[in-house]
């Protein structure tokens, strides 16, 4: 079989069997998967870790909290144990009678690594026993707060109308109250402790995420996919907790991330008053707090509490900043 084209300006050429090759399918590459399905917790997990900020951040989290759990178990020195012979002691350093107890026993004597303070007792194993509580102050409001701010805030924006406008009403009215100021009251009322601080910075905390859930709600709740399940009989509770809540997850996840630095801060400024945690019991705030009474002299004892106050908050907002791109459709796919 032979052709000819011929232009205007060119030379006639003949097209031969030999000079042509006939394309086929290739089912192989039309089959070929060029992007690997992914779940969008897969997705957004390998996006977190192509941000190297968010990994640094995650990282310094992850060793504070392994730090936090199991430090304090493995000093042999206690954080609550007072001794005289051994006040203001510097880091890494032990005082003479340790050091003369330890020559006749024949045991080895660990140092101080933070070194102590004004009461003898062991700053390392306070500042990570501090960690334990200040971290677990932080996670244990942000997880009741948000719970709470999904319930109602779920509520008002799916069935709006009259209890969306209640609800509305209450949250204008507690959001102008101070926060810190509500939980200073009821801190004076119920007393020092972890539950009491928790139950302060609860009180109205809530409201921020009562917000954000019933900004998501509203613009959901004529989804396609809402409709649907009202259509086969699914009650409004399944509908907000089945379908709705998991679409918005990411975003309160991001939130709860950002939330967590002002909860730790709280609970260092109200201890830092002096109606927080109460010794011999510690936290970050509180150590910092009886740090800043001898700055001049030990400033040690300051500066290392407000070291992990602030690298903890800078870590936590890093890896809030990540979990933001990390955690949006709109960016999926892009690493």
């Amino acid at each position: 079989m032979t052709e000819t084209i011929a232009g205007k300006n060119t030379p006639n050429i003949e097209l031969t069997d030999e000079l042509l090759q006939r394309v086929g399918k290739n089912t192989e590459e039309m089959n070929k998967v060029v992007r690997p399905s992914l779940t969008y917790w897969q997705d957004a997990w390998i996006k977190l870790r192509k941000n190297p900020v968010a990994t640094l951040g995650l990282i310094i989290l992850v060793i504070y909290i392994l730090m936090a759990i199991f430090a304090p178990m493995l000093t042999p020195y206690s954080y609550r144990t007072n001794n005289s012979r051994a006040m203001n002691l510097e880091p890494m350093q032990n005082s003479e009678d340790e050091i003369a107890a330890a020559a006749e026993s024949g045991e080895k004597l660990a140092p101080h690594i933070f070194g102590t303070d004004q009461m003898g007792r062991d700053l390392w194993a306070r500042t990570w026993m501090g960690a334990r509580v200040s971290l677990f102050i932080g996670l244990a409001v942000v997880s009741i707060n948000t719970v709470i701010g999904c319930l109602v805030g779920g509520v008002a924006g799916y069935f709006g109308g009259r209890a969306d406008m209640i609800i509305m009403r209450i949250i204008d009215v507690l959001y102008g109250i101070p926060m810190i100021i509500l939980a200073i009251l009821l801190m004076v009322v119920m007393g020092s402790g972890i539950v009491s601080l928790i139950v302060a910075m609860v009180a109205i905390g809530w409201i921020s995420s009562a917000r954000l859930v019933r900004g998501q709600v509203l613009q959901l709740k004529s989804s396609e996919y809402v409709l649907a399940a009202k259509t086969l009989g699914a009650s409004d509770m399944r509908v907000i907790i089945r379908h709705m809540l998991p679409n918005i997850s990411g975003i309160l996840i991001t939130n709860m991330t950002m939330a967590i630095p002002n909860a730790i801060f709280n609970e260092a400024f109200l201890s830092y008053i002096g109606i927080g945690i109460a010794a011999p019991m510690c936290s970050w705030g509180l150590l910092a707090r009886t740090g800043a009474a001898l700055m001049e002299i030990y400033p040690y004892q300051l500066i290392i509490p407000a070291f992990f106050i602030c690298t903890t908050m800078l870590s936590l907002n890093m890896l809030g900043d990540g979990l933001r791109d990390a955690l949006d459709p709109k960016m999926r796919g892009k690493y």
